[in-house]
């Protein structure tokens, strides 16, 4: 496998990847220059493009920056396993995480910071390129059930401060 930039022009196809992320993808294009809002493909050794991620590069005061796009929650990270086995699928995942790490160590960025979607959370490869890595955690709500059903699920003291809330003229 290997990683190379992928020209602004030739997006991943959106029959195989997530057709959302793509479009975004294309729109982002249209904002960005290739300089600044990169975007990088994940490749078989037969040349077939097997994922992507894109991440946005400026350098001010002298410092250069390596950063998740700016108005996007992560870096769009997608890849596709052609394996059913668990154990070849979480092996070709830390190949590419690898060859992401490697790519952005190669970038020399002074700063970085990278969100990755929330299905991937093994950063070892990044840990052993001395980079620092700093969970951020998101809370998934089902916000189907009726707002005293939620708030009875709450912790006593959560429920407290969203009472004191709507008692401080703040509407949840």
């Amino acid at each position: 496998m290997y990683v190379r930039s992928i020209p602004h022009d030739a997006f991943p196809k959106d029959e195989v990847f997530d057709a959302v992320c793509v479009a975004r993808l294309k729109a982002y294009s249209a904002l960005y220059t290739p300089h600044h809002f990169k975007i990088y493909g994940i490749f078989q050794n037969d040349n077939t493009c097997i994922g992507f991620w894109y991440m946005y590069h400026y350098s001010k005061w002298g410092i250069r920056f390596c950063i998740t796009p700016p108005g996007l929650s992560d870096i769009g990270l997608q890849f596709i396993t052609g394996s059913e086995k668990r154990v070849s699928r979480i092996g070709t995942q830390k190949e590419i995480f690898e060859l992401m790490a490697q790519t952005i160590y190669a970038a020399a960025p002074d700063y970085t910071e990278l969100t990755f979607p929330y299905q991937f959370q093994d950063m070892q490869a990044l840990l052993w390129l001395k980079f620092n890595i700093t969970p951020k955690y998101t809370y998934h709500l089902n916000l189907q059930p009726d707002a005293s059903v939620l708030l009875l699920e709450m912790s006593s003291e959560l429920r407290r401060s969203i009472q004191n809330c709507n008692t401080d003229a703040l509407h949840i």
